[in-house]
């Protein structure tokens, strides 16, 4: 009897093991690949990687083994160090640095102080003592304003701040606007809150004068505080402080640079109006876009002005900017009269998180633009770079957490980076060429890269709350200049740049 059961068993599972070999193995269909650039509303080109050819079923089992388990999902690999593609368009004149003649002068604030560093002597002198916060110079040059906080200690945004000024060369440290100043042309409370500090903010200079025009904001233990309705303007000479612009709310302006025009704009939530100083007419809206909440805020138009102010550039969201399908979409403004042309859409990540560095940046002359794009289901993003008008556009280079760094002023060269700044060095791009890997030390997170001209940069590097500033150069050489506490608008440059054709002359 047991002899007839083991003799069952062993056929009952060879005949199942023949049954499984007359079964066509399973064979999975790998994801289409794809690399688009395209851009809302408009063809582009697409590159397609072909799926890969399917080896044939095999019919029996002595021609393959068995299909084992499903393997455990690889991680995605790091980004290579070369760029992903090379621009499909390049200029007929590739564009020159700008060099410089003279000495270079750095304003920095470094525990506190004031401080200038020579380039030509390479020794640095201290401007003003104590308190220093964050620093504004003067477009020619020869006035540093400044914020001190009045109580000594870490500086964060309850201390209450004061607005000073020095001379460039140290002299005339005088007192423009005190904190009880301040805490005067604010809101004693807000809704149910005792205003703690009243500080400037928006701090610009008006073009062609010695004056500086400024928000205050109060500060309260709770969030989403907002600016005053007035725009104010202080002369750094005299101390005098006056109201400039009385507005509906807590919009952003900006000012046309040079002199030969007077405009001004002022943003809020939903549009941008253009305005003539001193109250030669108004444009509401010039250009409207979708109200986009930002946390306690919302979005507002950030101008960029032509150098002769002529005319201002925007890059504005679409609806929703951090969805899969967001866009931007380029226009351009004429100060005279208002007249707003639509130029371009992308694909892309619209909104910048500081000027000149973040996404949807343009060049110095305005004519390309630098923006993220993020493919779907995909980990990594896309810089692109792309004309304003959508003539040309293309992938630069693509990694993880890419961050664009800041254009030169020749919009030839730009500098950008990739995820953690332990991780991955400062790369220099070139339209029509791959990068080049930065060998100085790594740029340090949430700061831009300022380029003094079109060889040199600076730059802050380091980890926490203190960065060193550096100055940097397309050589490979590096300069220390100092140490930094605040990460923005604590330091400034000052240099003659040479015009070629007075050399020539």
């Amino acid at each position: 009897m047991q002899r007839l059961t083991r003799l069952l068993f062993l056929m009952l599972v060879a005949f199942s093991f023949g049954a499984c070999t007359r079964q066509p193995l399973p064979s999975a269909t790998p994801p289409v690949t794809q690399v688009a650039v395209a851009t809302a509303g408009e063809s582009a080109a697409t590159t397609t990687t072909p799926l890969p050819t399917l080896a044939p079923e095999v019919p029996t089992l002595n021609a393959s083994p068995l299909p084992s388990a499903t393997p455990a999902p690889t991680q995605t690999a790091l980004p290579s160090p070369t760029a992903t593609n090379t621009p499909a368009y390049c200029p007929d004149e590739a564009p020159t640095g700008a060099s410089t003649s003279g000495s270079l002068r750095v304003f920095f604030v470094e525990r506190g102080d004031l401080r200038l560093w020579d380039e030509e002597t390479g020794t640095t002198e201290m401007l003003a003592e104590g308190g220093v916060y964050r620093l504004y110079p003067s477009p020619d040059g020869e006035t540093i304003a400044f914020l001190r906080q009045e109580e000594r200690g870490i500086a964060d945004g309850s201390k209450q701040m004061a607005l000073w000024a020095v001379d460039a060369d140290g002299g005339n440290e005088r007192l423009l606007i005190s904190g009880d100043a301040f805490r005067a042309l604010g809101p004693e409370r807000v809704g149910d809150f005792d205003v703690l500090a009243a500080n400037p903010a928006q701090i610009q200079w008006l073009p062609g004068t010695n004056e500086l025009a400024f928000r205050v904001y109060p500060v309260i233990s709770a969030l989403g505080a907002a600016a005053g309705p007035a725009i104010h303007i202080v002369n750094v000479q005299t101390g005098l402080v006056r109201a400039f612009l009385t507005t509906e709310g807590d919009e952003s302006f900006s000012f046309s640079p040079g002199e030969a025009r007077k405009r001004m704009t002022v943003a809020d939530d939903t549009g941008i109006d253009l305005l003539v100083i001193g109250g030669g007419g108004r444009s509401d809206d010039v250009v409207a876009y979708p109200h986009i909440g930002l946390g306690h805020s919302a979005y507002r138009a950030n101008p960029v002005w032509a150098e002769d102010g002529s005319a201002f550039s925007l890059a504005l969201p679409s609806a929703d900017p951090f969805g899969g399908n967001a866009t931007l979409t380029v226009w351009e403004v004429a100060a005279d009269g208002g007249n707003a042309q639509e130029l371009a859409t992308f694909t892309g990540f619209p909104l910048p998180t500081y000027p000149n560095f973040g996404s949807a940046i343009f060049s110095p002359d305005r004519s390309q633009i630098a923006f993220y794009r993020a493919p779907e289901r995909s980990n990594q993003g896309e810089l692109i770079i792309a004309e304003v008008t959508g003539a040309w556009k293309a992938v630069y280079d693509a990694g993880l957490s890419i961050r664009f760094l800041g254009w030169a002023p020749d919009g030839g060269h730009f500098a950008y980076a990739f995820g953690p700044p332990e991780r991955h060095p400062l790369r220099i791009g070139r339209l029509c060429q791959a990068p080049s890997v930065f060998e100085g030390p790594p740029v340090a997170a949430g700061t831009p890269v300022t380029w003094v001209d079109g060889e040199r940069f600076l730059y802050q590097s380091g980890e926490g709350s203190s960065t060193r500033l550096l100055l940097g150069a397309l050589d490979g050489s590096v300069r220390e200049i100092g140490e930094l506490a605040e990460r923005l608008d604590s330091y400034a440059f000052t240099s003659t740049v040479s015009d070629p054709g007075e050399e020539n002359e």
